[in-house]
């Protein structure tokens, strides 16, 4: 490639011209702080400077913020804020390829947004109607323009008709990457790039990455862990006076239902303060004595929120440094004199977390504002800094123009190779590290490098003279507890609870709880539709009428276009009906639980995850029925109840529907059960303060064809797992279902009599369930009672009628067609059984969590994340799912 000029190159031939006209805002800074004369004014500037500074010349008017300019749009065409937004964005990057923007806009909204953005006093219009011969600076001047091909269409205005045009390649000199390191993976690239910066100059380092890539974060964290400070423009964060503003506002608006914990954070902020013991109260309870003044005067304004303007509330709620800042951003919204509401608060949140140009509202520590430059390769030409780092160079780093008809795809692939052949080269010392596989394949190099050298190319082997292999920085090792000695704090046992898919992982293998830590494993398509049917039943029960009177079909269609079709476009009518089906055995369920007026004591915006039916409905409340999480207080574990009510855990679930026999070898301990599941038992450790006994498996999916059906009895998609407070003798003799079951199953012969063969086999057997088939004693006295000759025949009818018994013992449980009926030693042992994996878990975790799979490796949902040999476990069972 040809050999890019340095910026001390650049500078010695524009150095006695009057002005210099670029569009990279670096190069023009680096040129600045070479001025070796007297210089009056602008000396290096990029179009966008110039049209900042000119736009009241231009325009006859200040430019306007982009916040005005939505909300003048927004009042204009009365389309939402951020649906304007959205066009603005749009219409922008479109006008900085083509003056002919209205054409490329393909609705009629859209349209009408840009006749309306358009006459506004923006800085596109500032550009666009620039002419350089009109303009002071250009007159009797000598301009220089560096790259001119690189420029957009409005930097374009910027160039005059008499000006020296300065290119940035030296034709007939060559430029050759000397050396590749091809390092590993992301987090590995990063980390040895960082661990060469020097601290005391981190300044004169720059590190190029694509920052829309995973690696900027490694890149991020590395300088974090060696606490090198870097310039940090790739974020930007809400001021606290702003951030607090808003909260206030927020909870205002459902101040009947706060409690005092919800507050007390915030009202400290502004110096309101409670009296200890409050937190669980309601706010709108609390008298003077409760608070102190600047909390009760709060309070009060939280009370009458809704008759009070932004700037009303503003005034009595900021200081004057927070008034100032909360004031700029309501008077470009237009907000000061409007009264608050729910909508007018969603556009403020939304102005603040997404408008671009709010850049009083930037808070960047001091040590982020200096040190390694962090750039994007994508954005950036020229870097002034004496050793670059080009980290990745593969390609993620192509510009994508799909569906943008409005560029020319070959101008824009040409500036391509001309911006990224000039960033190879920036740097006094240049450090080029690349992975060494993406997505499993071997990484491939950015598609300009095939231009570049006019060659497909597979992988990086042509691009240098020299690829190593191998790294320089190797992480420190983890210091081992020795004998008698760990390296886990006592207090910190018991303080990483289990949850019930984190036991399950760690039960089924240690290393796969480390991995389910780390890793994403389940499909988005599943979580996607149980989380929607979580969340609809939530809302049928908290809000039954109004979904009655709506419709299931309302609903139905709310959440078809983020679910339907998400495995494949072809099953988009499959999933619809799919979600519909769920949603009519939903309320088949709550209905039968005959669930009326349940507390609507939550607010649902307060939730982690709130409930995304509610929140578009404009439903601020829920109930602490819904989704409850439950800690124990004895147990290292916690939950998240889906139901509660009626003294009974009610969990939804949209899988396929497991048996009573499934149940309980998935929550047996040792019996091989392919996927192991313990979340009945688990939860139940956690009701037990709560004298919760019940715990109900509700298919939501189970039986989807005879739902259709009329007169379906949605029972039949009902599991129950209850605790016995006895052992299973007691269990066995008090449950009505294992009785009932008998009289259909049991041998005809002792089918009218069931009640008391049972009784009879519980008053005789001793020892184990296992064995009560073999005991002479038990089989004579059935025989007895039954008034049956004690014959070999009779004894095998017999023996047989027990194992029908005792078969429907499984692991301590009483299993029977539709419940698992838990003996509460069983119950007990288990909990035991938790609190030792418990303690071994806490101290794996800070040694090794080693590989111990209770099945076959293949059928673990990290197999193919582990780096451990693959286990064989000898006499592992399949069947259990």
């Amino acid at each position: 490639m040809e050999r890019a000029k340095t910026i001390d190159e650049i500078y010695a031939e524009v150095r006695d011209h009057d002005l210099v006209v670029t569009n990279d805002a670096a190069l023009a800074t680096a040129l600045n702080a070479r001025i070796d004369r007297p210089v009056i004014g602008s000396f290096a500037v990029t179009p966008m400077q110039l049209a900042s500074d000119l736009a009241t010349d231009i325009l006859g008017q200040p430019t306007w913020s982009d916040l005005r300019v939505i909300s003048a749009i927004c009042d204009e065409t009365g389309y939402d804020f951020r649906f304007v937004h959205g066009e603005i964005e749009n219409i922008r990057e479109i006008r900085r390829h083509t003056a002919e923007v209205r054409k490329h806009l393909t609705t009629k909204a859209s349209r009408r947004v840009y006749d309306s953005y358009e006459p506004l006093p923006t800085l596109d219009r500032a550009m666009g109607a620039f002419v350089p011969e009109d303009c002071e600076l250009y007159r009797n001047a000598k301009v220089a323009v560096i790259e001119p091909f690189l420029f957009d269409d409005l930097d374009k205005h910027f160039v005059p008709l008499d000006c020296d045009i300065v290119e940035i390649l030296v034709h007939g000199e060559d430029y050759g990457i000397d050396t590749l390191h091809e390092i590993g993976n992301d987090r590995q690239v990063a980390e040895n790039a960082v661990a060469l910066i020097d601290p005391s100059r981190a300044s004169d380092y720059a590190i190029v990455v694509n920052v829309g890539s995973p690696i900027t974060d490694a890149v991020r964290s590395a300088l974090y862990r060696r606490n090198l400070p870097f310039v940090n423009s790739l974020t930007v964060r809400d001021l606290a006076q702003v951030r607090d503003y808003i909260q206030f506002l927020r909870l205002s608006l459902s101040y009947e239902t706060l409690r005092v914990r919800n507050v007390r954070e915030l009202f400290s902020n502004y110096n309101g303060f409670f009296k200890p013991g409050r937190e669980g109260f309601l706010l709108s309870r609390q008298t003077s004595d409760d608070m102190r003044d600047r909390a009760l005067e709060l309070r009060d304004m939280m009370a009458s929120i809704r008759s009070m303007t932004f700037g009303e509330v503003r005034d009595r709620l900021c200081d004057q440094r927070a008034r100032i800042q909360v004031g700029i951003v309501l008077e470009d919204l237009g907000l000061t004199h409007e009264p608050v509401t729910s909508s007018r608060v969603s556009d403020l949140v939304y102005a603040v977390e997404n408008v671009a140009d709010l850049h009083h509202n930037e808070e960047i520590p001091e040590n982020e504002k200096v040190g390694v430059l962090i750039t994007d390769c994508r954005r950036s030409l020229y870097i002034d800094r004496p050793v670059v780092m080009l980290l990745g160079m593969g390609q993620d780093w192509d510009q994508s123009v799909n569906g943008k008809r409005y560029i020319d795809r070959e101008d824009e692939a040409d500036r391509d190779v001309l911006r990224k052949k000039v960033l190879l080269q920036q740097g006094a010392r240049r450090l080029y590290c690349i992975n060494t596989s993406k997505r499993g394949e071997r990484a491939r190099p950015m598609s300009v490098l095939e231009s570049i050298m006019g060659r497909s190319l597979k992988d990086f082997g042509p691009v240098a003279r020299e690829t190593v292999t191998g790294r320089w920085y190797e992480p420190e090792e983890a210091v081992m507890p020795v004998s008698g000695e760990t390296s886990i704090d006592p207090g910190e046992t018991g303080s990483s609870y289990f949850s019930k898919s984190s036991f399950n992982a760690y039960y089924s293998c240690p290393r796969s709880f480390m991995y389910s830590k780390l890793l994403e494993s389940e499909a988005e398509k599943p979580t996607e539709f149980g989380s929607l049917i979580h969340e609809f039943a939530e809302l049928y029960i908290c809000y039954r009428d109004r979904v009655r009177a709506d419709g299931i079909d309302r609903y139905v269609g709310m959440v078809s276009d983020r679910y339907s079709g998400l495995s494949s476009p072809l099953l988009e009518g499959m999933d619809s009906e799919r979600i519909r089906r769920a949603m009519c055995n939903v309320m088949a369920f709550i209905d039968l639980l005959d669930i009326r007026d349940p507390p609507l004591d939550t607010v649902n915006g307060t939730k982690d995850h709130p409930n995304r039916f509610m929140v578009a409905e404009g439903l601020e409340m829920t109930s602490s029925v819904c989704e409850l999480p439950t800690g124990s207080r004895s147990d290292p574990v916690f939950g998240k109840y889906d139901l509660l009510w009626d003294g009974a855990i009610h969990d939804y679930k949209t899988g396929k529907m497991a048996s009573s026999k499934e149940i309980a070898k998935a929550m047996t301990v040792d019996s091989g059960a392919r996927y192991p599941e313990f979340q009945p038992l688990l939860y139940l450790m956690t009701a037990k303060p709560r004298h919760v006994d019940r715990f109900e498996l509700f298919y939501a999916m189970g039986r989807d064809v005879e739902s259709l059906e009329p007169g379906f009895d949605i029972r039949g998609n009902i599991r129950h797992v209850r605790i016995h407070h006895g052992d299973i003798r007691g269990c066995m003799r008090e449950s009505r279902r294992l009785r009932s079951q008998l009289a259909g199953s049991i041998n005809a012969k002792f089918r009218e009599r069931s009640d008391l063969f049972l009784d009879t086999l519980l008053d005789t057997a001793v020892g184990e369930v296992s064995d009560w088939d073999s005991d002479h004693a038990v089989l004579t006295a059935l025989l007895e009672v039954m008034g049956m000759n004690d014959n070999k025949t009779n004894r095998g009818t017999v023996a047989a009628s027990v194992r029908r018994v005792t078969g429907c013992v499984q692991g301590g449980m009483l299993v029977t067609d539709t419940a698992v009926e838990v003996p509460e030693p069983v119950l007990d042992a288990f909990s035991a059984f938790v609190r030792a994996m418990h303690d071994r878990m806490m101290l794996q975790s800070g040694t090794d969590l080693p590989a111990e799979p209770r099945g076959n490796c293949r059928d673990c949902r990290y197999f193919q994340a582990c780096t451990r040999e693959v286990v064989k476990v000898e006499g592992g069972s399949d069947d259990a799912e």
